[in-house]
């Protein structure tokens, strides 16, 4: 079958709430099987992420060894037969590396590898709705979207309101 593989990146590792269970999530409501089958690869746990250095739970690897990791993955679903590849990304730093990859795959297999950002799949109503749409890690936007999906992993008990990232608006 001509199915359609979405692959997504995380930039965190760890046992918190949520951390292989949003992405898998999401991949699973972006597919759309009416138009083809969709196969949910695993999460690639390790990106480029050079802003977050040094933040609790972030292993970023260098650009060059990100793009080689990715290349890596999809060459092998390129080898399996895939032909449709939308990768899905966490942070605005993987873009440019992923459309080397982009590129590179498509003049390798012919394939095509698209790149979605997991902000800015549903950028105009996360804008409309969110106090703080450009808030951090563990923010309103992360966990409105774990509230909706696993209310039962969010310890909404130990929310802390920060008047820093209110006056950011």
């Amino acid at each position: 079958a001509d199915a359609a593989i979405v692959v997504h990146l995380r930039d965190e590792l760890g046992d918190r709430p949520g951390e292989r269970l949003r992405p898998r999530v999401l991949s699973e409501r972006v597919a759309v099987p009416d138009l083809r089958p969709v196969l949910v690869a695993p999460p690639i746990d390790y990106v480029y992420a050079p802003e977050l250095e040094g933040s609790g739970g972030t292993l970023s690897l260098s650009a060059e060894g990100f793009v080689g990791l990715v290349s890596d993955v999809i060459r092998s679903l390129a080898r399996h037969g895939a032909r449709h590849i939308l990768i899905v990304a966490r942070g605005v730093s993987t873009l440019a590396p992923l459309q080397i990859v982009s590129r590179e795959m498509h003049e390798a297999f012919g394939i095509s590898v698209a790149i979605a950002s997991e902000s800015g799949l549903a950028h105009e109503v996360r804008s409309s709705i969110l106090t703080h749409p450009n808030d951090d890690h563990g923010g309103e936007a992360e966990t409105s979207l774990m509230l909706a999906i696993a209310p039962e992993r969010v310890g909404i008990d130990l929310h802390v309101y920060d008047r820093r990232l209110a006056a950011r608006g």
